[in-house]
């Protein structure tokens, strides 16, 4: 499904202003070049649980939510062609091993599991970065990525294809040292 261009703008506003208070003295995890512009920021449990607890989510909710890694990613592609985003394709290590990401499933069964509203899961699936896009040029996106919480640093490399048939040069994002808010 397509948003509007209100939409991804409001979702762009209701992401920044999730960050407000990340950008302290540590450098946040920025990119940009001719075709991409990247920035992640890893969010404080209780900036997530006051952000859902703002919209009525029930405290079973937040409990789950509590224990999960939340990066919000903020993307912008800034060349004249397609850029393909595609979650599955990313790399997260950490001591040279995968970090499970968890997907829009896990989010799912575990709602089910705690008798969440359907209300709930909806606006919550809304604040997840997109599975898999196509970006169009001078398009934006933004969303959180999920995991399991880790105290060790961990490397995000993001892959994307390019080209209207995913036939374009590839491009690889990769930051290092990555930390999960505690």
């Amino acid at each position: 499904m397509k948003l509007s261009t209100a939409s991804v703008g409001f979702l762009l506003m209701l992401f920044e202003s999730i960050a407000v208070g990340a950008e302290d003295k540590e450098a946040p995890f920025r990119y940009e070049d001719k075709n991409i512009k990247l920035r992640i920021i890893a969010q404080a449990p209780e900036q997530m649980s006051g952000f859902y607890e703002g919209r009525g989510f029930s405290k079973q909710a937040i409990e789950a939510i509590r224990k999960a890694c939340f990066i919000t990613v903020l993307m912008t592609n800034n060349s004249n062609k397609m850029i393909w985003l595609d979650i599955n394709r990313w790399r997260i290590v950490a001591n040279d091993k995968p970090l499970e990401r968890y997907k829009r499933d896990y989010w799912k069964a575990k709602f089910k599991e705690r008798n969440i509203p359907l209300a709930q899961q909806s606006t919550f699936g809304w604040t997840l970065l997109p599975e898999v896009r196509d970006l169009y040029p001078n398009e934006p996106v933004g969303g959180n990525v999920t995991m399991v919480k880790t105290k060790a640093s961990f490397t995000m490399e993001m892959r994307f294809q390019t080209g209207a048939n995913k036939d374009g040069k590839e491009i690889v994002v990769k930051f290092d040292e990555v930390q999960c808010k505690q």
